[in-house]
């Protein structure tokens, strides 16, 4: 059987049989529209997410707490991206990943500056737990270039997505 998900995450064109269970994904697609500054180097901060390019389940909102992504149920999910950091050829840039508050060193994803006058991408690609509904993920960016920098969110996005069997 063929199944077919529409761009709101429900399976059309078959019958479901079974027992009643509802077939839903839950991804969650953003970006930003412009940038945001990291204002002290050495300082982590909370990646403010303004732009929904896909969202099934209701796991962001752009007008509260929108570095959040809030899960609906248990499970793991896969989350990755990328991070764009304006040009500055001093020391490193870093992603790090929080769940309901709290920083997962394990995870943290490192680039060394890319050089004078290149911007810095940093991909990034992990598995977290959601132990309960309710649980939240966030990353964080960081840079130590001994001044403020920003991270362009335009050209950056994270995509979260409940893996199959979870």
């Amino acid at each position: 059987t063929l199944l077919n998900c529409t761009s709101s995450g429900h399976i059309t064109g078959v019958e479901n049989t079974a027992g009643g269970a509802a077939f839903h994904r839950q991804v969650c697609r953003l970006t930003g529209s412009g940038s945001q500054t990291l204002g002290t180097s050495g300082t982590a901060a909370a990646i403010l997410w303004d732009t929904e390019v896909e969202d099934t389940a209701a796991l962001h909102s752009t007008s509260s707490n929108t570095s959040r992504i809030t899960v609906k149920r248990p499970g793991d999910y896969l989350i990755s991206g990328v991070i764009t950091f304006v040009a500055n050829a001093t020391n490193i840039r870093r992603v790090d990943f929080y769940k309901n508050g709290v920083i997962d060193n394990s995870r943290s994803v490192s680039a060394q500056n890319a050089g004078a006058g290149q911007v810095t991408r940093v991909p990034f690609a992990t598995v977290m737990r959601a132990d309960a509904a309710g649980d939240y993920f966030e990353v964080y960016g960081f840079q130590n270039s001994g001044g403020s920098l920003d991270m362009t969110l335009s050209s950056s996005s994270i995509n979260v997505m409940l893996q199959p069997g979870t």
